[in-house]
């Protein structure tokens, strides 16, 4: 799992007709940002400050019920990142986000895939929100500028015999291809099944595990796993709503080296307490081999917490913070494993929108990695302003 994103299967059968069924939608967005950043590189020495301009242009086109996603829909986005340097141009990029996702339900049967594929050439891929929410994708394993080409595809099938029982059935791959000899690609394949009950309209319960092959480029040897885990998805009141998956994962090597065994877990809190008011909590725990040091892996855990708040009809008061730990262990056997990450961002912002489709605001965001290697460890500055049109 790549720890900058969290899925919650879909674990219950919805109608299997939509009144938004056969309905063409499509969205066009642009997002704008002008920003000053005193360390560009995100460099432990030597730190850079730019300004520079962000350009976001989306194209969204979809057909079926993408409103509730209850019943079938195909949709498809497409995110291209264009960022242009005032002073060093060197670091000037142009990248490509796409996403594809669908779901087709039939009586009892719910057949739901995804992917999301990042054509990423040296930036992070944060995006803002229209209500001044902040999406954290920075890449602490490696750092600095990378190019590296991700691939996330999943594929999903729910099966509901009874209204209160179903079992779930889930292909992953997961692929992550650096463009440098330094670095080391991953490819990762998974599978995993649970058996769901239905205690209440408000409370699932499902128990399963999942099994998988990690496949890492040489000198780190390719390794395989095993999870238990138990979900919960529980609409506590109307306004708080909980989804979790937590478990142990046993790892092994073919390097010989014995076997790791970790907790493992992801899960989302959503709470509305009034109109307005908007508080989410995204969490994970995951282990995948280390693209930056040869023949390791590491533990990412992970936290972001958001707060958002309307005044007046047209203001977004907005704060958004989270952690993140690195814990690196021995993949082969022979290496003393010693880097440990501890990250932290804040980033308040406020928008404002001036018409339906068209909001404006600005941001500050503080980033800071303290590594226990000097050298993937920086500090970070940024403030800009932002506009947002949305057809």
């Amino acid at each position: 799992m790549n720890a900058d994103e969290l899925t919650i299967p879909i674990w219950q059968e919805g109608p299997a007709v939509s009144p938004e069924f056969r309905r063409l939608h499509y969205e066009l967005k642009l997002d704008l940002r002008g920003v000053y950043d005193d360390n560009i590189g995100l460099s432990s020495f030597d730190k850079i400050s730019d300004y520079y301009f962000r350009i976001d242009p989306a194209i969204m086109i979809a057909f079926g019920d993408i409103i509730s996603q209850d019943a079938n829909f195909l949709r498809l986005e497409y995110d291209p990142d264009i960022v242009l340097f005032l002073d060093q141009s060197n670091f000037n990029t142009f990248q490509n986000v796409i996403h594809f996702d669908g779901r087709v339900a039939f009586r009892r049967l719910t057949l739901t895939f995804s992917e999301v594929a990042q054509l990423l050439n040296g930036s992070d891929v944060n995006q803002a929100g229209s209500g001044g929410t902040f999406v954290n994708a920075v890449n602490l394993d490696v750092r600095g500028q990378p190019r590296v080409n991700m691939f996330n595809t999943q594929l999903n099938a729910a099966y509901q015999p009874t209204g209160k029982t179903s079992l779930s059935l889930g292909l992953q791959s997961s692929i992550a291809d650096y463009d440098s000899s330094s670095l080391v690609s991953t490819q990762t394949i998974s599978g995993n099944v649970y058996a769901n009950y239905t205690y209440s309209e408000k409370l699932t319960i499902g128990l399963g595990g999942a099994v998988g092959r990690e496949f890492v480029d040489q000198p780190t040897p390719n390794q395989t796993f095993e999870q238990g885990n138990v979900r919960i998805a529980y609409e506590i009141t109307g306004k708080l709503l909980a989804n979790v998956s937590a478990g142990v994962e046993f790892r092994q090597f073919d390097s010989g080296r014995g076997g790791y065994i970790s907790p493992v877990f992801q899960g989302t809190l959503g709470y509305t307490p009034f109109d307005g008011t908007d508080f989410s909590l995204i969490g994970s725990r995951s282990t995948t081999g280390s693209a930056s040091l040869a023949g390791q892996d590491f533990t990412s855990t992970q936290l972001v917490a958001s707060v958002r708040q309307r005044f007046f009809d047209r203001f977004f008061v907005s704060v958004t913070g989270g952690y993140q730990n690195l814990q690196y262990i021995d993949a082969i056997g022979v290496i003393v494993a010693t880097r440990e990450d501890d990250y932290y961002f804040i980033q308040p912002a406020i928008d404002v929108r001036i018409m339906r489709f068209w909001y404006a605001g600005g941001y500050y965001l503080r980033r800071q990695n303290n590594s226990s290697a000097s050298f993937f460890g920086f500090m970070e500055n940024q403030s800009g302003l932002r506009t947002t049109l949305t057809f």
